[in-house]
């Protein structure tokens, strides 16, 4: 349940920082049910600037959209970024037009940071991190030509709070956490939402009262660093257990980048059996690696049990709805294989 007053918040905070006008031409670039929809449909018409909306046929590959429409202001998720970067589109000066480039719902990898702004020379590109529950974005890290990148990952930082909110890292007796040490993430501030409708017991747990204020516990790890910095380091439930050994799957998957030099890269836990992993199956797309080169490569980077059992190489990642890499699909895709 997102209060009236906790959108106006965002609004006001996204307006201060990007100061966009009637003659700004803002890129609708993802499903109306996404986060990121409602941010670009009421920061354009909160001054009067134009939606353009993204055909779903061109958005995994929007270029000549944006040169067309003369785009001035995209927001989406970076699968869009890895995937174009895959396909070779964002070639030097390719969007003149963009004033802003924004990056949020998943990893921001460098690779696709730094070709994007290439792409978009007279643009600002920024990582934003946020969730529905804080309404919509929180933090904000600038790329620049220098920006921070979270430690063994590979991607670009999620940055400091947006005004009017507080960022922290709690253990797991939500006790506040100094900086490098990891814990969950957890927000407060005048972005967040009332709760669950419904649901007052979720509710409670998800949003406690920590020395008096009321935060939102993500469900996502991350650390500050010693500069104030916010990182993410991948979902709480994202950890899985391969042969009874906890092992994240964010950083597989930064191995797997650096290995191949792809950002379209995804790792599951698979198979299951009797509920509990047996191994991980690594998907890759956009790249010249043999399987077997891989998985010799990734014998020198993690312990056995991280080693992709098996390695796929698909012409195109699924995307889902979000424009995110869709896993369901790519555990649905092994599911059918096996039947």
């Amino acid at each position: 349940m997102i209060p009236a007053a906790a959108f106006s918040h965002f609004l006001s905070v996204m307006q201060d920082r990007y100061q966009l006008g009637p003659e700004d031409r803002v890129a609708a670039t993802s499903d109306i049910t996404f986060d990121i929809a409602f941010a670009n449909m009421f920061m354009a018409w909160k001054v009067g600037a134009s939606l353009h909306v993204v055909p779903v046929i061109q958005l995994l590959a929007p270029s000549k959209f944006i040169r067309e429409e003369q785009v001035t202001v995209w927001f989406s998720v970076p699968s869009i970024a890895a995937y174009m970067r895959h396909m070779n589109l964002l070639t030097p000066g390719a969007f003149p037009s963009l004033r802003y480039s924004l990056f949020a719902g998943e990893a921001l990898p460098l690779g696709s940071a730094l070709e994007w702004q290439e792409a978009a020379p007279h643009s600002a590109v920024e990582n934003l991190y946020g969730t529905t529950e804080a309404t919509v974005v929180c933090t904000v890290e600038h790329v620049g030509r220098q920006p921070k990148i979270t430690r063994d990952r590979g991607v670009v930082a999620i940055g400091r709070p947006l005004p009017g909110t507080d960022v922290a890292i709690v253990d797991s007796a939500l006790n506040f956490l100094p900086p490098n040490r990891e814990g969950q993430v957890a927000i407060s501030g005048a972005q967040l939402s009332q709760g669950y409708d419904g649901l007052p017991e979720i509710t409670k747990e998800h949003f406690p009262v920590i020395d008096g204020n009321r935060w939102y516990l993500t469900g996502d790890l991350g650390y500050e660093d010693s500069s104030g910095t916010f990182h993410h380091l991948g979902r709480i439930d994202n950890q899985v257990k391969i042969l009874g050994h906890r092992l994240e799957l964010e950083e597989i998957e930064n191995h797997l980048r650096d290995i191949c030099r792809t950002d379209m890269v995804a790792a599951v836990a698979w198979p299951i059996v009797h509920g509990s992993a047996q191994g991980v199956v690594a998907f890759l797309s956009g790249t010249t690696c043999l399987p077997s080169q891989v998985k010799e490569e990734m014998k020198n980077r993690v312990v056995g049990y991280g080693v992709p059992q098996v390695v796929r190489v698909l012409d195109a990642l699924p995307l889902n709805s979000s424009g995110k890499i869709d896993r369901k699909a790519l555990l649905e895709l092994l599911m059918n294989d096996r039947a």
